[in-house]
């Protein structure tokens, strides 16, 4: 979630420079001002005595062309793009990891809550977009939100 804070800190050579704060950024200090502010002093980290806890598997995909979707213990959702998010549209901007990270993140809105307690386990086909969920961290700025 600090992505975008930090990018904005490239090539500052001394504390004392300033720098232009984007709408994006102002954006990242709202949501953490929410979080500190009604944080329940719990924490989404497994902890290690956590093993027997109830393995959970969430499959998505998506084309550059045809669309996403998901599927999540005999329940599915699919969808379509918007034309200026497609990989073909030439100035989208768009790269197919975060084309197949857009799924994975409706799958989160639509069965969040039943990932509770649970070791959940996304299975993706592109490298790029799972070494993003395992680091937690991306080069994508559109991903950072």
């Amino acid at each position: 979630f600090l992505q975008r804070m930090i990018a904005l800190t490239r090539g500052v050579r001394q504390a004392r420079h300033h720098i232009r704060v984007t709408a994006g950024f102002r954006k990242d200090l709202a949501v953490w001002r929410i979080f500190v502010e009604n944080w329940n002093g719990k924490s989404f980290f497994i902890q290690e005595e956590g093993e027997s806890r109830e393995r959970i598997e969430i499959f998505t995909d998506a084309s550059g062309t045809e669309g996403f979707g998901g599927f999540f213990k005999g329940n599915w959702f699919n969808g379509k793009l918007p034309k200026h998010y497609q990989r073909s549209s030439a100035v989208s901007g768009v790269s197919i990891a975060w084309q197949e990270l857009y799924p994975i993140r409706v799958a989160c809105a639509l069965w969040g809550e039943e990932f509770r307690n649970k070791r959940v386990t996304l299975w993706c086909d592109n490298e790029a977009a799972v070494t993003i969920i395992n680091s937690m961290k991306s080069k994508i700025p559109r991903s950072w939100s």
